[in-house]
């Protein structure tokens, strides 16, 4: 996580940005929790595919806040140590990972894990969900998560596109699949709340979040 930019009056919050993959692996790895007052997944799918959109032209169209949660009841515990409170109105961030890491994803009424597939056509750089079950046409990667894959190989990911997709310039392709890995790398706004803000202020500012990602 880069250094603060800005600090304000006690109780303090700094803002201050984070690498994508970072803020990422913290969620996989329980280092950073949602908090339990927070609502569950509703973002749909629609809406995760114009935020990879978003993300791959460089636009970054949230933020989230964190905090420490030590003496703070409104966490969910971690498998290890003291986690990072996560305060993100849409859940963004668990949307992505699902959809980059094939992650399941509680759905709204908590009866079943939601399942994000995104695809994407490297042609001309736009992405669409997938519904269970269904297949794109021909010039679209069905699922961006091969491109995320730990074992994951452009080239033979292009190869493979270009066999089915024989009009496709190769190197366009490569390019194209090169930035959408390049999203990773996206510094995401996070404003770091002091652990002095009592759960009243913490709640506040999660009402605030979600009011003006709402409008977004």
């Amino acid at each position: 996580m880069s250094h603060a930019t800005h600090s304000f009056e006690r109780p303090t919050h700094l803002l201050t940005t984070a690498p994508l993959a970072y803020l990422l692996d913290s969620l996989r790895a329980g280092t950073m929790v949602h908090a339990s007052f927070a609502r569950r997944y509703f973002f749909s799918a629609s809406h995760v595919s114009a935020l990879f959109a978003g993300l791959y032209f460089g636009f970054v169209p949230f933020w989230i806040t964190m905090q420490r949660t030590q003496g703070n009841s409104n966490a969910h515990s971690a498998r290890d140590g003291e986690p990072l409170l996560l305060i993100d109105g849409k859940r963004r961030l668990a949307a992505l990972l699902a959809a980059l890491y094939r992650v399941p994803l509680p759905d709204a009424d908590g009866k079943k894990d939601a399942v994000l597939q995104i695809a994407f056509h490297p042609q001309t750089g736009v992405f669409r969900p997938v519904r269970a079950g269904a297949r794109p046409p021909r010039g679209w990667l069905p699922d961006i998560s091969s491109v995320f894959a730990p074992d994951a190989n452009l080239a033979e990911i292009v190869h493979a596109y270009c066999v089915t997709n024989p009009k496709a310039d190769p190197e366009d392709v490569h390019q194209k699949l090169r930035r959408l890995q390049n999203i990773l790398h996206l510094e995401i706004p996070v404003v770091y709340m002091s652990i002095e803000f009592t759960e009243r202020q913490v709640a506040t500012m999660f009402k605030r979040m979600n009011t003006r990602s709402s409008k977004r």
